[in-house]
Protein backbone atom coordinates (compact mmCIF):
# COMPACT_ATOMS: atom_id res chain seq x y z
CA UNK A 1 0.00 0.00 0.00
CA UNK A 2 1.23 3.62 -0.97
CA UNK A 3 -0.39 6.83 -0.76
CA UNK A 4 -2.50 7.62 -3.60
CA UNK A 5 1.12 8.45 -6.04
CA UNK A 6 -0.80 8.74 -9.15
CA UNK A 7 -3.63 10.82 -11.05
CA UNK A 8 -6.21 7.79 -12.36
CA UNK A 9 -6.47 9.59 -15.67
CA UNK A 10 -9.35 7.95 -18.11
CA UNK A 11 -6.66 6.50 -20.45
CA UNK A 12 -4.55 4.81 -17.98
CA UNK A 13 -1.77 5.62 -15.39
CA UNK A 14 0.80 5.17 -17.83
CA UNK A 15 4.64 5.66 -15.36
CA UNK A 16 7.79 6.28 -16.44
CA UNK A 17 9.86 3.40 -16.02
CA UNK A 18 12.76 3.79 -12.87
CA UNK A 19 16.01 2.31 -12.52
CA UNK A 20 15.77 -0.63 -10.01
CA UNK A 21 17.81 -0.15 -6.89
CA UNK A 22 20.12 -2.70 -7.91
CA UNK A 23 20.77 -1.15 -11.02
CA UNK A 24 21.40 2.47 -9.00
CA UNK A 25 24.28 0.36 -6.75
CA UNK A 26 25.39 -0.91 -9.70
CA UNK A 27 25.96 2.42 -11.26
CA UNK A 28 27.58 3.81 -7.77
CA UNK A 29 30.02 0.94 -8.13
CA UNK A 30 30.82 1.77 -11.94
CA UNK A 31 31.54 5.65 -10.89
CA UNK A 32 34.31 4.76 -8.03
CA UNK A 33 31.81 4.02 -5.06
CA UNK A 34 33.17 1.35 -2.72
CA UNK A 35 30.78 -0.84 -1.71
CA UNK A 36 30.78 -0.38 1.81
CA UNK A 37 30.55 3.55 1.09
CA UNK A 38 26.99 2.91 -0.19
CA UNK A 39 23.98 4.11 1.76
CA UNK A 40 20.23 3.79 0.88
CA UNK A 41 20.54 8.16 0.43
CA UNK A 42 23.10 7.86 -2.23
CA UNK A 43 20.69 4.99 -3.95
CA UNK A 44 17.66 6.70 -3.79
CA UNK A 45 19.73 9.86 -5.22
CA UNK A 46 20.93 7.61 -8.17
CA UNK A 47 17.13 6.95 -8.58
CA UNK A 48 15.90 10.32 -8.46
CA UNK A 49 19.32 11.54 -11.05
CA UNK A 50 17.84 9.13 -13.77
CA UNK A 51 14.15 9.99 -12.80
CA UNK A 52 14.75 13.65 -13.96
CA UNK A 53 17.38 12.88 -16.75
CA UNK A 54 13.90 10.85 -18.30
CA UNK A 55 11.97 13.94 -17.71
CA UNK A 56 14.43 16.51 -19.48
CA UNK A 57 14.34 13.92 -22.46
CA UNK A 58 11.36 13.21 -22.40
CA UNK A 59 10.50 15.44 -25.37
CA UNK A 60 13.92 16.07 -27.07
CA UNK A 61 14.61 15.00 -30.28
CA UNK A 62 15.95 11.79 -30.60
CA UNK A 63 15.73 10.49 -27.06
CA UNK A 64 13.04 9.26 -25.15
CA UNK A 65 9.26 9.04 -25.89
CA UNK A 66 10.12 11.39 -28.66
CA UNK A 67 11.74 9.08 -30.68
CA UNK A 68 9.62 5.94 -30.46
CA UNK A 69 6.27 8.36 -31.50
CA UNK A 70 8.46 10.18 -34.27
CA UNK A 71 9.43 6.40 -35.41
CA UNK A 72 6.24 5.13 -35.82
CA UNK A 73 4.93 8.35 -37.64
CA UNK A 74 3.85 10.83 -34.98
CA UNK A 75 4.79 14.57 -34.79
CA UNK A 76 5.77 15.80 -31.07
CA UNK A 77 5.60 19.41 -30.22
CA UNK A 78 7.08 20.56 -27.47
CA UNK A 79 5.03 23.35 -24.87
CA UNK A 80 5.93 24.74 -21.55
CA UNK A 81 10.04 23.52 -21.46
CA UNK A 82 10.17 19.47 -21.07
CA UNK A 83 7.05 18.90 -19.27
CA UNK A 84 4.08 19.09 -21.85
CA UNK A 85 4.05 18.41 -25.61
CA UNK A 86 1.24 17.79 -28.24
CA UNK A 87 1.17 15.05 -30.87
CA UNK A 88 -0.48 15.05 -34.15
CA UNK A 89 -0.64 12.12 -36.75
CA UNK A 90 0.54 11.93 -40.44
CA UNK A 91 -2.20 14.53 -41.49
CA UNK A 92 -1.13 17.17 -38.99
CA UNK A 93 -4.04 16.76 -36.43
CA UNK A 94 -4.15 16.88 -33.19
CA UNK A 95 -4.11 13.27 -31.44
CA UNK A 96 -3.17 14.09 -27.90
CA UNK A 97 -1.66 16.32 -25.36
CA UNK A 98 1.12 14.72 -23.31
CA UNK A 99 2.45 16.43 -19.71
CA UNK A 100 4.49 14.78 -17.24
CA UNK A 101 3.72 15.01 -13.21
CA UNK A 102 5.74 14.42 -10.37
CA UNK A 103 3.82 11.46 -8.43
CA UNK A 104 3.89 11.94 -5.03
CA UNK A 105 6.33 10.52 -3.34
CA UNK A 106 8.40 9.14 -6.37
CA UNK A 107 7.99 8.25 -9.99
CA UNK A 108 7.31 10.46 -12.71
CA UNK A 109 3.44 9.92 -14.71
CA UNK A 110 2.65 10.62 -18.41
CA UNK A 111 -0.84 11.53 -18.67
CA UNK A 112 -2.11 11.68 -21.78
CA UNK A 113 -5.37 13.77 -22.45
CA UNK A 114 -7.47 12.57 -25.63
CA UNK A 115 -10.75 14.94 -24.81
CA UNK A 116 -10.87 17.83 -27.08
CA UNK A 117 -12.68 19.98 -25.28
CA UNK A 118 -9.61 19.70 -22.91
CA UNK A 119 -7.39 20.08 -25.73
CA UNK A 120 -8.71 22.98 -28.00
CA UNK A 121 -9.37 26.30 -27.53
CA UNK A 122 -13.08 27.66 -29.17
CA UNK A 123 -15.98 25.88 -29.27
CA UNK A 124 -16.81 24.14 -32.51
CA UNK A 125 -20.40 24.05 -34.30
CA UNK A 126 -19.99 20.83 -35.92
CA UNK A 127 -18.55 17.99 -35.98
CA UNK A 128 -16.67 18.34 -39.28
CA UNK A 129 -15.29 21.14 -38.16
CA UNK A 130 -14.12 19.56 -34.79
CA UNK A 131 -12.21 17.13 -37.31
CA UNK A 132 -10.30 19.03 -39.69
CA UNK A 133 -8.01 19.94 -36.36
CA UNK A 134 -8.24 16.74 -34.59
CA UNK A 135 -8.75 13.01 -34.43
CA UNK A 136 -10.43 10.48 -32.29
CA UNK A 137 -8.24 7.83 -32.96
CA UNK A 138 -5.33 7.90 -30.14
CA UNK A 139 -5.98 3.61 -29.27
CA UNK A 140 -2.56 3.10 -31.46
CA UNK A 141 -0.91 6.36 -29.28
CA UNK A 142 -2.02 4.90 -25.88
CA UNK A 143 -0.05 0.96 -26.99
CA UNK A 144 2.91 2.92 -27.89
CA UNK A 145 3.29 4.91 -24.69
CA UNK A 146 2.24 1.80 -22.81
CA UNK A 147 5.21 0.22 -24.28
CA UNK A 148 7.31 2.61 -22.86
CA UNK A 149 5.81 3.85 -19.72
CA UNK A 150 4.73 0.68 -16.81
CA UNK A 151 1.11 1.38 -17.24
CA UNK A 152 -0.58 0.80 -13.60
CA UNK A 153 -3.97 -0.04 -12.56
CA UNK A 154 -5.53 1.50 -9.20
CA UNK A 155 -6.96 -1.67 -7.43
CA UNK A 156 -8.21 -0.14 -4.70
CA UNK A 157 -8.24 3.64 -2.79
CA UNK A 158 -8.95 3.71 1.31
CA UNK A 159 -10.57 6.39 3.17
CA UNK A 160 -6.67 7.20 4.71
CA UNK A 161 -5.48 8.30 1.26
CA UNK A 162 -3.59 4.90 0.48
CA UNK A 163 -3.82 3.30 -2.56
CA UNK A 164 -2.80 -0.20 -3.78
CA UNK A 165 -1.55 -0.16 -7.65
CA UNK A 166 -0.68 -3.23 -9.66
CA UNK A 167 0.78 -3.62 -13.27
CA UNK A 168 -1.92 -3.50 -16.47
Amino acid sequence: MATNNFWNHENGIFVLQQISESDAKENLIENGWELADITEEAIQEEINMYEEMDCGEMFNDGCGLNYWLTERGYTVVKEKGNYSAKVYNKTDKLVAELTLESGYYAGVQVIVETDPDNLLDGYYDTQAELLEQYTPHHKRLLKLIGKYTTPLLKVAQFSNGEAIYKAA
